[in-house]
């Protein structure tokens, strides 16, 4: 919100923010789709559900060997071996990584994404938009009235003076120095930058 409030500040119009939202969208689609037709990723990809298929179940199998590692001493109170202590870590990775690798995925349009795009893309988002162009018109908006008027008249006649006049006979001949100067200066950098790039090729 504050940043699309600081966006139509700079001038933008509703519809000019939501061709921006919707080209980002499509940006992400076809970044996507990108990644599908890579053959190679996707069979990345396959390999990583198949190890989250496995790591699921494993982990409730290293959660029972853990458990059956400890000993109750109290009636609230058990002593965990270190190794069962190892094992439980090793669970809920296990569970952690599996549950996220099977939910998540690059080749899919996460359920952010969806949020934003049913929330900005559609008539909320058009709504919130218009309220937000309300309010920053509101606060570009010059003052008006009594108070306008007295600061009209408590400012100075003329503050500023006008820029100098160029004489329209030989401006030419007035700025053939500098020109000189600047093109002199321009042909030196572009020398510098040519040897500091061949010097970083030589070191590569």
């Amino acid at each position: 919100w504050q940043a699309t409030r600081r966006v139509m500040l700079m001038g933008f119009s509703v519809d000019d923010v939501r061709r921006g939202l919707a080209a980002l969208m499509t940006e992400r689609s076809e970044a996507r789709a990108m990644l599908r037709a890579d053959h190679a990723f996707v069979r990345r990809r396959r390999v990583r559900l198949a190890t989250a298929i496995v790591a699921i179940p494993l982990a409730f199998v290293v959660w029972g060997i853990a458990n059956r590692m400890r000993t109750q001493i109290g009636e609230t109170s058990w002593d965990v071996p270190p190794l069962a202590e190892a094992l439980f870590v090793l669970r809920s990775i296990l569970l952690g990584v599996g549950v996220v690798t099977l939910v998540r995925s690059p080749l899919r349009m996460p359920i952010g994404e969806r949020l934003f795009r049913w929330t900005w893309l559609g008539p909320i988002g058009r709504l919130m938009l218009r309220r937000a162009q309300g309010r920053t018109e509101a606060i570009s908006r010059p003052p008006s009235g009594k108070h306008a008027a007295v600061s009209s008249r408590s400012a100075p006649a003329s503050t500023m003076t006008p820029p100098p006049k160029l004489d329209s006979g030989q401006p030419t001949a007035a700025l053939a120095p500098r020109l000189d100067a600047l093109t002199a200066r321009v042909e030196q950098l572009e020398r510098w930058r040519d040897s500091a790039r061949g010097m970083t090729d030589s070191g590569r």
